[in-house]
């Protein structure tokens, strides 16, 4: 990157064991740092506190949670003194942590189905269970037989990006049978 041909220090944003982040940092030629949360960042401060005066460069996993950046934008804006910000989330991401937040707003249970490995699926449910704790995540169809539907009305439904769409339709399909009303329903997007 630009910021790195200056310099500038990676600070990263991301699951270290996450392919794309590895990808990231195997490209990088200066040292690096990687955090999850805003606590974890300012722990590498704390710990090196000589950062604050570095010439830094703050991106992040494509996947990374909206909120827990902003947190930390929030930090790097009041301890740095030279820091470039280059932000990498995934647009369609943001969306659709906004889509799983209002969705679960509108619901009385929520399912978030996808791979328990996947980290988009795992961030959008982290996102709608700050809303509805009502909120699971569920790879099988399956999955669906230990729930007691009578007592939720309005069932929420959504998908991680990479949620092969029969999966998707096994579900609503299983929910239409339970005489249940889903509320709604977003499905993967396949290209990104």
């Amino acid at each position: 990157s630009d910021g790195e041909r200056e310099g500038r220090r990676v600070m990263l944003a991301g699951d270290a064991k996450h392919p794309e982040v590895e990808g990231i940092l195997g490209c990088c030629k200066t040292p690096y740092r990687t955090f999850k949360t805003r606590e974890e960042l300012e722990n590498l401060f704390k710990n090196e506190p000589e950062l604050t005066e570095m010439p830094l460069l703050f991106c992040e996993q494509t996947t990374f949670n909206v909120e827990e950046w902003e947190k930390c934008l929030d930090f790097v804006k009041k301890v740095c003194t030279n820091a470039l910000i280059s932000d990498t989330i995934c647009r369609v991401t943001e969306e659709r942590q906004e889509e799983a937040r209002k969705l679960a707003g509108e619901s009385d249970i929520m399912f978030v189905i996808g791979g328990r490995e996947s980290s988009n699926t795992a961030k959008l449910c982290e996102t709608a269970k700050k809303v509805l704790d009502r909120t699971y995540l569920i790879e099988e169809p399956s999955e669906l037989e230990n729930f007691e539907f009578t007592s939720f009305p309005k069932v929420g439904i959504t998908a991680g990006a990479s949620t092969p769409r029969g999966i998707i339709q096994e579900v609503v399909g299983f929910m239409s049978e339970q005489e249940t009303k889903v509320t709604d329903e977003v499905i993967g997007s396949e290209d990104f």
